[in-house]
């Protein structure tokens, strides 16, 4: 049986690693492995691997000031379905965008 650390088996540490170096998110990780996304945060601090900034984020821009100019329906939809049913958290060098229910997805409106 292999050495357990944070309840992850070390000789999961290439696939980790691996996984995590392609651009695969500590939560998809986890949910690989049955194990929380946290257990692969600590898991990558350990073996000193470095959370990825935003600019090594090839492609994913986010523009922290969207809301700041309320100057379109989307974005006031938008918006109020946020502050209405979840909200918006930093954690752990990502965002985080939560909605009531779990499930919902923000891909389609009617109107």
């Amino acid at each position: 049986m292999g050495k357990f650390i944070y309840g992850i088996c070390e000789k999961n540490k290439d696939f980790i690693v691996s996984e995590y170096r392609s651009g695969v998110v500590p939560s998809k990780i986890a949910d690989k492995l049955g194990c929380g996304s946290t257990a692969i945060h600590h898991f990558l601090k350990k073996h000193s691997i470095e959370p990825f900034t935003r600019e090594d984020r090839v492609g994913l821009e986010i523009d922290l000031d969207y809301f700041e100019v309320i100057d379109s329906p989307d974005k006031a939809y938008w918006l109020g379905f946020i502050v209405a049913d979840g909200c918006i958290v930093f954690e752990k060098y990502q965002y985080i965008l939560s909605v009531g229910g779990g499930n919902q997805r923000g891909n389609s409106r009617k109107g």
